[in-house]
């Protein structure tokens, strides 16, 4: 039997907001600059699940003003599934055990639902097809992840540095894609 993450202290610390709406890992930030604080620890730290997790509650929140976001979101889900995959365990399964898995599953796949009009159900099946179809295509998990880890432009400006290189990506690509399969 697997047991939930909602008891690890980043998970519970990544889900908690403040009376003013930060989130606790980044307090008395803006959206924008939580954002960029997640990119970059996503980009530092490419194989945590939980951060591309998180990823896929923010691209799929600006879905309504920027479709292309949602499959961004979804991918970051599938990369997640795969990262707890390739550690031996069923991502599927774990991220329905947990609170906040299931809230940003539920979150993305009702977004999608309403932006395409196809019902997604958050279940094991839903899961490990979206994780399958993502990861078999190599240029297309390659995007996701570049566009994921890419500083968007804000009402601010660009934050234009590069958080991810092409080659760091491309070996991230290499082991979502050969990980599972040792």
């Amino acid at each position: 039997m697997m047991r939930s993450c909602d008891d690890f202290p980043l998970v519970q610390a990544m889900a908690e907001q403040d009376d003013e709406g930060s989130l606790s890992w980044c307090r008395g930030c803006n959206e924008f600059e939580s954002f960029y604080l997640l990119q970059s620890m996503t980009a530092t730290f490419p194989r945590r699940p939980v951060h591309w997790m998180e990823l896929a509650n923010f691209l799929g929140r600006d879905s309504k003003e920027m479709p292309e976001s949602l499959s961004v979101a979804m991918g970051t889900i599938a990369i997640a599934l795969r990262l707890v995959r390739c550690e031996g365990l069923d991502g599927a399964e774990i991220a329905l055990k947990s609170e906040r898995g299931k809230s940003i599953i539920a979150n993305t796949l009702g977004w999608a639902s309403d932006s395409w009009g196809v019902q997604l159900e958050p279940d094991m099946g839903t899961l490990n097809l979206l994780e399958a179809s993502f990861v078999k295509d190599t240029l297309h998990l390659f995007n996701v992840i570049r566009v994921a880890v890419t500083p968007q432009i804000t009402k601010e400006g660009v934050w234009a540095e590069k958080l991810m290189d092409e080659a760091r990506i491309a070996a991230l690509v290499d082991h979502l894609q050969t990980c599972a399969a040792q």
